[in-house]
């Protein structure tokens, strides 16, 4: 009854809900974020701000380990065994324990091969100036992007999910109250503090919840670390997809910089920010409450009753997701040449027929994006991730 209660659509309904809402303030935070970004940054400001952030987003996702997406099903399995078995609740606070003690590691790895391939970032990335030590100068950020995956993927093992809702809308706030201050007083010289701000307070406040969880705890301890090399097999998998999908989005924004100028790319980022900020009402649900749910699916992928389960919780999600999605695509559509104004300012209408195109994606996204962690939850990972950078791939074009 419980599963059955877990796959259906009001309880889907309802985290879409709780999710959705906390997107919804993101969105009404972010429009007054935008606009003033826009003011004090313009295009090409903007478009300096997207190459370091998907900079960030690169290095991130090649250093993590997987960890934010792996520790969710390591840790899943163990909450699923402990809800059956009282004597195995303690290997919960092991899994965390591994978890958390690989992340900072992984972090420390991060900031190191920031701080290594600054000179050839800039190199790739920038025709024209020497901005090596703003890529050297990221390496704080990347280390603490790190760590707040492994803290987020406690989170959402562990079903706290009102605490990674109520985390999202307190980070939306003080952005808004940091960002706009700093870029109103530095311009472009703002970008780097402000990145490192949302880094800090992002694993701050996860950490804040999650240790209520379980208690904080890092063991360097060999046996310790040999216990984890089921996570980083896992995780391995995951680096491939991360790899593939901050490197596709990092090497469209790099090409856009090289081939015209940051004003060009500051375009391309503010149509895909409004797709996917929109949509991102609905798909918000998928990582936080879906694939933890999906990974928690007892049963090997024999057994009819689990493949039957597994069917019918995505089946529903399918479902789901387009009836919530159409509706918000229609909108952005007919809506984009006064919402571009609002959200910006006259200088940003150049973007109004790409992101129009990009709303349309999002309706093949909101029905791959249920059966893509199908094989992924199940460990055929090469599969998933195969198709995983082919659809991002195709959304960013």
């Amino acid at each position: 009854m419980g599963d059955k209660k877990e796959n259906s659509y009001s309880h889907i309904l309802k985290y879409t809900g709780l999710f959705g809402s906390v997107q919804g303030l993101g969105i009404l935070v972010g429009v007054l974020r935008n606009k003033f970004t826009a003011l004090f940054l313009g295009p090409s400001g903007m478009g300096l701000l997207s190459l370091f952030s998907s900079t960030i987003s690169v290095l991130s996702s090649a250093c993590n380990f997987g960890i934010p997406a792996s520790g969710v099903k390591f840790i899943s399995e163990k909450e699923d065994a402990a809800d059956e078995s009282q004597s195995e609740k303690a290997d919960i606070a092991g899994a965390v324990l591994l978890v958390r003690t690989y992340s900072l590691l992984a972090a420390f790895f991060g900031a190191i091969v920031c701080v290594l391939l600054g000179p050839l970032l800039n190199g790739f990335t920038f025709s024209w100036g020497n901005h090596t030590l703003h890529f050297i100068l990221l390496a704080p950020t990347v280390f603490f992007t790190i760590l707040a995956g492994g803290e987020t993927a406690i989170l959402k093992a562990t079903g706290q999910l009102r605490a990674l809702a109520m985390q999202a809308s307190l980070l939306a706030i003080l952005l808004l109250l940091v960002s706009v201050p700093v870029y109103w007083i530095f311009g472009e010289r703002g970008i780097l503090p402000v990145l490192f701000i949302l880094a800090f307070m992002q694993w701050a406040l996860n950490f804040r919840y999650s240790r209520r969880v379980v208690r904080w705890g890092v063991n360097m301890r060999k046996m310790t670390l040999v216990a984890g090399f089921p996570l980083l097999r896992l995780g391995g998998a995951f680096v491939l997809s991360g790899l593939m999908n901050s490197g596709c989005e990092f090497l469209i924004r790099a090409f856009l910089n090289q081939q015209g100028d940051l004003e060009v790319v500051g375009l391309f980022n503010a149509g895909i920010t409004i797709v996917f900020v929109y949509a991102g009402m609905v798909f918000s649900v998928m990582d936080q409450d879906f694939y933890p749910r999906l990974s928690g699916i007892s049963g090997s992928r024999k057994n009819e009753e689990s493949v039957k389960e597994r069917n019918l919780c995505v089946n529903r999600q399918l479902e789901m997701n387009v009836l919530l999605l159409g509706p918000i695509v229609a909108a952005i559509i007919l809506g984009l040449p006064l919402i571009i104004p609002i959200l910006y300012n006259a200088q940003f209408m150049g973007m109004l027929q790409m992101t129009q195109l990009a709303a349309v994606a999002m309706l093949f996204k909101a029905v791959y994006l249920p059966i893509e962690y199908l094989p992924l939850s199940r460990r055929f990972q090469t599969f998933s991730h195969s198709g995983k950078f082919l659809c991002n791939l195709a959304d960013n074009l």
